[in-house]
């Protein structure tokens, strides 16, 4: 069995915590290695420090929980794919800094329903953030679950504003 074939699911419990989930637990005790994926939608987490122990970790799924940052994500080299929809985060630079330090090799970000993601207010202001998105994390292919393909002048848009 390779590292991304085993996968950690506890939803819907109510988790304050990770330390309050009994799969994690076991996951981490017994296969902490070998888990390449953990779902963990659907809860009241706000911190996620403890999944430092998850060094294969690829696929990350955080929906309807209470983050507001990423402070306490441990890095995660390996992640692939981070889905974060419906969760307190506000500040913009603050969330790039930090994602593009601890998972350097994500591709797949899913943001949708965030304080600090304006899909839902305009078009040209969703299309600025996705440039945004991309140019700071340039490994990125899908944010909200769209490639970057109808973004491309936005992104050299941006990119020329960033560099002036």
């Amino acid at each position: 069995m390779h590292a991304s074939s085993i996968k950690v699911v506890d939803r819907k419990n109510d988790l304050r915590n990770l330390g309050d989930s009994m799969e994690l637990k076991n996951a981490a005790e017994n296969k902490a290695s070998s888990i390449g994926e953990v779902d963990l939608s659907f809860n009241q987490i706000d911190n996620v420090e403890a999944l430092d122990v998850f060094p294969s970790l690829k696929i990350l799924m955080l929906d309807h929980n209470n983050l507001t940052s990423l402070t306490s994500f441990p890095n995660l080299p390996r992640l692939e794919t981070l889905s974060l929809s419906y969760n307190g985060i506000r500040d913009l630079d603050s969330f790039l800094v930090q994602l593009t330090s601890k998972f350097p090799n994500l591709k797949n970000l899913n943001v949708m329903k965030n304080p600090m993601n304006p899909m839902f207010e305009s078009e040209s202001k969703y299309s600025d953030f996705r440039a945004t998105v991309k140019i700071w994390v340039p490994s990125l292919l899908t944010l909200d679950g769209t490639d970057f393909s109808e973004n491309a002048d936005a992104i050299k848009n941006r990119q020329k504003d960033v560099e002036a």
